[in-house]
C-alpha cells in the first residue's frame, strides 16, 4: 500500500478530498509516498504532494464540482465575449490557482527561469464529475497549465496506471527537498540541530532536513482532537514510541505537540519529561520551532507543585540518607541492611503507595532482586515507618512522597486539575506506578490521546516494572524507530560494547543498536579515555578542553560536560569563568544552546551534543562492588550504572571524551574503545 502523511485526514477534509486521500492511501505500491496538507501556517497549497519511486513528483489538487456543474457552465453562449474567459471564475477554479501559486513559490526557491521548468506533475482531480464534462470544461476555459482527470481516472487502480505513465521525468534531490519543505514545513527540521549534518546533505547546496518516514508517521498519526474522532477512537488512546539511542523519540514529541497545538487552539494539552536539563532544552528548541506556542514542556514536579498547598519541602539526597542512617541506628538494624538497599527500597515502596504494612507483605516486589522473607520484610518496614516519621516531624518529604500526595489529594478530591484532552511523556521510563496513576486521574472520560516515549536501556522502568504493572496495556500500540541518528559508529558501539560487557546476560528488554544499524551509519573518530591523578584533576581537565575547543572554533553551545555526581557542577562553572565569564550554564537553567551546558550524569537524559566530556565516573563503577552490598544487590547496582554510563555515552555525536582517575576504570573503559 502507499503511505500517507498523515494516516487519517481530519474531519474538516472536505468529501471530495477525502474520497481522494482514502484511494490514494489504499493504492498498491509501496513505491508512492504522498502527503496531505494540513496548513498549519494558513497558506494555500495543493492538497497532495506525492512521490513515486523516490524521484518523481506530483502536485495534486482536488475540485469538488459535480458533473451538473461542468454542464450548467458549458451549455451556455460560449461565444459571447469574454464568456471562455469567465468560466473558470465562475467554477471558482482556484484550484489552478493555487497549483500554480505553488509551484511558482517553488520554481523561485530554486531560481528555476519558470514553473514550466520544473519535472513535477500538475493535476486537478474532478472525483465527482465524469471524465468527458472535465475534458470538454477544459476545453472551454482555455489553455490550462494543469492536467484535469474525471472520476473514471480517480478510481484505486486508475490513479496507480495514470502514476506510472506520468512517472517520466525524475526530479533531483534539491527540487524534491524543497517541494517537500514548502508543502509539509511542519517536518522541516532546522539545520542547526542535524548532528554531523554533513553526512546527510546530498547536493552542495543542500540544507533541508526532516523527519524521516516513521518519525514524520508518528507525530502525524490521530492530529484530530474533536469528540468525534475521540468516539470513533474509543477510550483512552495510547501508544508507546521505543527505538535506540538517537533515533528521535523526543523528537517525535517535541513536533507532535507542536501540531497538536497548532490544530487544536482550544485543547488542553500536557508535555512533561524526568528532569530539570532536558525540560529546560525542549522548551529552547520549542520555542525556536513555533515562537508563537503557547505550550511550556514541565517535568513531573513542576507539573504537580502548584496544586499542593502548601508546597512540599523536599529533603536533600544527602539529608536523606543521613535520616536513614538515623532511622536504622536507633532500630539496631543498621548491622542487616546496607543504606543504599533501604535508599531503594523505600523509594519503591513509595511509589507503588505501598503505605501500610500488611499491603507490603502480600505484594510481590517486582524487580527488586533482592528477596526478603516476611520477618526480614517487616524489619524494613519498620524503617520505612520510622523514616517517614522522621520526614514529618521535619515537615519535609522525598520525591516519592511528593507524588504519593498528589495521588492521594486527587482521589480525596481535595486537588482539582481540569481533564487534558491529550499528555505527552518524554523519558516515560523513570515515571513510577504513583505518577503514572495521578496522570491516568487526570485524563478525560470519552478519552485522551497519550503518547510516551521511552527506552529501558537508557533507564530502569522504575525498578523493572512492566508497562502493564505501571498500568498502562501497550502491546499492540507501541512503535520502535529503528535508524540511531545522533552518534557515530565509534561512539554507538562503544557504548553498546561497554554495556555488554557489563550486563551480558541482561534477560530485559533493551534497544541496543543491531550490527546492522551501527553498520549503516558513519564510522567517526573513537572516543578518547584517559586517566587523570584525582577527581580535581579530571574536572580541571574537563574545563580546559571545553575553554581549548572553544577557542579553536567549536561552539559553545556545541560541548556538554557530563559528571558522576552533582556536586560538582559549581566547580567546573567556576572554571570555564576563568575563561570568559558565563561561558557555561547549568543545564537545568540553559534556555538556549549558546553556552557550554553542565549537566549532572543523573539528569542527563535526552541531551544531546556533538562534542561530549564525561568524567567524575570512578565512584559509580566502584560502588558496583561495595563491600555492603550483597551479590543480588552487586547486580542491581552493576545494571543501574551500566545504564547511566550508557546514556551518558550517547549524548555525544561527534566526539567524547571519558576521564577517570581510578586505573580499574581507565582499564575498563579503554577496553571498549575500538580504533576506527
Amino acid at each position: 500500500m502507499a503511505l500517507m502523511l498523515p494516516e487519517r485526514h481530519p474531519g474538516t477534509t472536505s468529501k471530495a478530498v477525502a474520497m481522494v486521500f482514502r484511494r490514494i492511501k489504499h493504492i498498491p505500491s509501496s513505491e508512492l509516498v504522498c502527503r496531505l496538507a494540513l496548513l498549519l501556517d494558513g497558506r494555500s497549497r495543493p492538497h497532495f504532494y506525492a512521490v513515486y519511486r523516490g524521484k518523481y513528483a506530483f502536485l495534486i489538487a482536488v475540485s469538488d464540482a459535480t458533473t451538473a456543474d461542468l454542464i450548467g457552465k458549458i451549455q451556455g453562449d460560449l461565444f459571447t465575449a469574454g464568456a471562455r474567459a469567465a468560466i473558470g471564475d465562475a467554477l471558482n477554479l482556484q484550484e489552478q490557482r493555487m497549483l500554480l501559486d505553488f509551484i511558482s513559490d517553488v520554481a523561485g526557491e530554486i531560481g528555476a527561469c519558470a514553473r514550466g521548468d520544473l519535472p513535477v506533475e500538475r493535476w486537478i482531480l474532478f472525483p465527482n464529475a465524469d471524465h468527458e464534462s472535465v475534458r470538454r470544461f477544459g476545453e472551454v476555459a482555455g489553455a490550462l497549465e494543469c492536467r484535469l482527470f474525471g472520476r473514471e481516472y480517480c478510481g484505486i487502480q486508475a490513479l496507480l496506471e495514470l502514476i506510472e505513465e506520468s512517472a517520466s521525468f525524475p526530479s533531483d534531490t534539491q527540487v524534491l527537498d524543497v517541494l517537500q519543505r514548502m508543502f509539509s514545513p511542519e517536518a522541516a527540521i532546522p539545520e542547526s540541530w542535524v548532528p554531523r549534518r554533513k553526512e546527510f546533505t546530498n547536493a552542495a547546496s543542500q540544507t533541508q532536513f526532516f523527519l524521516d518516514i516513521n518519525q514524520e508517521s508518528l507525530a502525524k498519526r490521530d492530529l484530530e482532537l474533536s469528540p468525534e474522532a475521540h468516539a470513533a477512537a474509543g477510550e483512552t488512546q495510547l501508544r508507546l514510541i521505543t527505538g535506540v539511542a538517537g533515533s528521535g523519540k523526543t523528537l517525535v514529541l517535541l513536533y507532535r505537540a507542536r501540531m497538536l497545538s497548532m490544530l487544536n487552539p482550544d485543547a488542553r494539552i500536557l508535555v512533561l519529561t524526568h528532569n530539570r536539563p532536558l525540560s529546560a532544552d525542549l522548551n529552547a528548541r520549542l520555542k525556536q520551532l513555533a515562537p508563537e506556542s503557547k505550550l511550556e514542556w514541565l517535568t513531573y514536579f513542576q507539573w504537580v507543585t502548584p496544586f499542593l498547598k502548601p508546597p512540599p519541602d523536599v529533603i536533600g539526597a544527602t539529608a536523606r540518607r543521613e535520616l536513614i542512617h538515623e532511622a536504622a541506628r536507633a532500630e539496631c538494624l543498621l548491622s542487616r541492611y546496607p543504606i543504599p538497599f533501604l535508599e531503594e527500597e523505600f523509594e519503591w515502596l513509595t511509589e507503588n503507595g505501598l503505605t501500610n504494612e500488611d499491603a507490603y507483605i502480600a505484594t510481590e516486589r517486582i524487580g527488586r532482586q533482592k528477596g526478603l522473607k516476611e520477618g526480614q520484610r517487616r524489619d524494613v518496614y519498620t524503617l520505612y515507618r520510622a523514616y517517614r516519621q522522621r520526614l514529618a516531624r521535619q515537615r519535609k518529604t522525598d520525591w516519592p512522597g511528593v507524588a504519593l500526595r498528589f495521588l492521594r489529594q486527587l482521589q480525596a478530591g481535595r486537588a482539582f486539575v481540569a481533564p487534558y484532552d491529550v499528555i505527552l511523556i518524554d523519558e516515560a521510563q523513570f515515571f513510577s506506578p504513583v505518577q503514572f496513576e495521578t496522570i491516568r486521574m487526570v485524563t478525560k472520560p470519552h478519552g485522551t490521546q497519550i503518547l510516551m516515549a521511552a527506552d529501558p536501556t537508557q533507564g530502569f522502568l522504575r525498578s523493572r516494572q512492566s508497562w502493564l504493572q505501571s498500568g498502562f496495556e501497550v502491546r499492540g500500540r507501541s512503535q520502535r524507530l529503528q535508524q540511531p541518528y545522533r552518534s557515530t559508529r565509534a561512539i554507538l558501539g562503544f557504548a553498546t560494547r561497554f554495556y555488554l560487557n557489563q550486563l551480558p546476560d541482561d534477560d530485559e528488554e533493551v534497544n541496543l543498536p543491531s550490527p546492522e544499524q551501527l553498520a549503516g551509519i558513519s564510522a567517526g573518530v573513537s572516543p578518547q579515555v584517559e586517566q587523570c591523578r584525582s577527581t580535581q584533576d579530571e574536572i580541571a581537565r574537563a574545563a580546559n578542553e571545553a575553554i581549548k575547543a572553544v577557542a579553536g572554533g567549536a561552539e559553545p553551545g556545541s560541548i556538554l560536560l557530563i559528571h558522576g555526581d552533582g556536586i560538582y557542577t559549581d566547580d567546573v562553572l567556576a572554571r570555564l569563568d576563568t575563561r570568559t565569564r558565563g561561558m557555561g550554564v547549568d543545564a537545568r537553567h540553559a534556555r538556549d544552546r549558546s553556552r557550554v551546558r553542565v549537566c549532572s550524569l543523573n539528569a542527563v537524559t535526552g541531551l544531546e551534543a556533538p562534542i561530549v566530556i564525561l568524567f567524575g565516573v570512578d565512584s559509580l563503577l566502584q560502588s558496583i562492588c561495595a563491600p555492603s552490598l550483597d551479590a543480588a544487590d552487586q547486580a542491581e547496582r552493576r545494571r543501574m550504572v551500566t545504564r547511566k554510563l550508557f546514556v551518558g555515552f550517547t549524548r555525544c555525536s561527534d566526539k567524547l571524551l571519558v576521564l577517570c582517575s581510578d586505573a580499574s576504570s581507565f582499564s575498563l573503559l579503554s577496553g571498549c574503545v575500538v580504533e576506527q
